[in-house]
């Protein structure tokens, strides 16, 4: 007598999927975890979009991620600020931070790398979500040795003289954005054209008055110092004549002349 089969308790068809269903989930398994052991795809960028609307909580403007501020303001505030006797705001970078940092710190839910890794979450893919969730601790380590320690503080915006400081306070208060970087890199270069600008004003004033005075006119012998004398990026004023009539005084920075001043003179 032939023994009796016993009967399957799984259907036909699903007994015929186990076999490639069991590899396809190894694989996924494995691929899984060398995406979870190696977090190198996952490359700390600021090219993630973090919406300040979302993060931010209240009715001034965000400074942690700030909108670019217009090209008006920033010839406002240098105007105001060289006005007041700055040359640059470089210096104050570090100063500026900590302040916009410190405002920033009680308007914000989250520390900036938590915003960060939940807007990649967000925008990333359903694996990415899980890695950020799984590894978050590992991540947030990762981010922050990316972004980087605090500018440091060389000068204080409360050491300033009192000129100084009240016109940067007064700036502050209009417009904010334009000391927070990438705009303060732009406002400070702005700063240095206009602060060249009144040098070479100051200067073709001395030279008229040599001029005024019967002398030749030189550089030389205004009684200025060197730097009076030079642009912003260190560079010396020239004076040349153009033709038997005319005088140019000239600066120059990196690329191009930055500003002609002439006079119809007699030599």
């Amino acid at each position: 007598m032939r023994p009796i089969a016993e009967k399957s308790v799984l259907p036909r068809w699903f007994a015929e999927l186990a076999g490639p269903l069991v590899i396809l989930l190894a694989l996924a398994a494995g691929s899984f975890t060398a995406v979870v052991r190696s977090t190198r795809w996952l490359e700390p960028s600021r090219a993630v979009t973090i919406a300040p609307g979302n993060a931010h909580q209240g009715l001034t403007p965000c400074l942690r991620y700030p909108a670019p501020p217009a090209p008006h303001l920033l010839n406002d505030a240098a105007e105001a600020l060289a006005a007041a006797g700055f040359t640059e705001l470089i210096g104050l970078s570090g100063d500026i931070d900590a302040r916009a940092a410190s405002r920033e710190s009680v308007l914000h839910a989250q520390v900036e790398v938590d915003e960060y890794l939940d807007a990649m979450a967000a925008q990333g893919s359903l694996v990415g979500r899980l890695v950020i969730g799984l590894k978050r601790d590992l991540l947030r380590e990762e981010l922050t040795r990316a972004f980087g320690p605090a500018s440091p503080i060389n000068r204080t915006i409360v050491g300033l003289p009192v000129e100084q400081r009240a016109a940067f306070e007064a700036q502050w208060e209009r417009e904010p954005s334009v000391f927070i970087s990438p705009a303060l890199g732009k406002l400070n270069d702005r700063l240095a054209i206009v602060v060249t600008g009144r040098r070479l004003d100051l200067v073709l004033a001395g030279l008229e008055k040599q001029i005024a005075a019967g002398e030749q006119p030189d550089l030389a012998r205004l009684g200025m110092t060197s730097q009076q004398l030079q642009d912003e990026w260190l560079l010396p004023f020239k004076l040349e004549w153009i033709n038997e009539r005319e005088l140019r005084l000239m600066s120059h920075d990196q690329q191009r002349t930055f500003a002609v001043k002439a006079r119809q003179l007699l030599r």
